[in-house]
């Protein structure tokens, strides 16, 4: 899936819940939604996405597998891309921040939070 397919994928389901593409570029798209964004980028030299959930301009944390697990109790299939897991996300665990549920967003920055506390006592360890 290319990134302009991925855009026309997740628009709708966006749109849907009350978000607008407030800005968007060959490779670079911001959905947001009373201050909850979701950043949408495409590194065209290393081949990769990167989709980040932003509140009120401050990065939360970024979509990955271990979040997709580690938060949200959700596994994929191993043959799933990234922006394949991404649509998976949005149309279920990923809906309750689409509709703007405040305790899920708290427990997702606590969550995130806590991942970077322990991902930096770790690497001061190591130094």
């Amino acid at each position: 899936m290319n990134y302009d397919e991925l855009i026309e994928a997740i628009t709708p389901i966006f749109q849907e819940n009350g978000f607008k593409n407030i800005e968007s570029d060959k490779n670079f798209s911001i959905f947001e939604s009373n201050g909850l964004g979701f950043w949408v980028t495409f590194n065209k030299r290393e081949n990769q996405f990167s989709i980040s959930i932003v509140k009120d301009g401050y990065t939360i944390t970024e979509m990955s597998d271990k979040l997709y697990k580690g938060f949200f109790n959700q596994s994929f299939d191993r043959d799933k891309t990234y922006a394949e897991k991404f649509i998976i996300f949005l149309e279920d665990p990923g809906n309750l921040l689409l509709k703007g549920d405040l305790i899920e967003l708290k427990k997702l920055e606590k969550y995130s939070a806590e991942q970077d506390r322990i991902y930096t006592d770790q690497f001061v360890k190591k130094k």
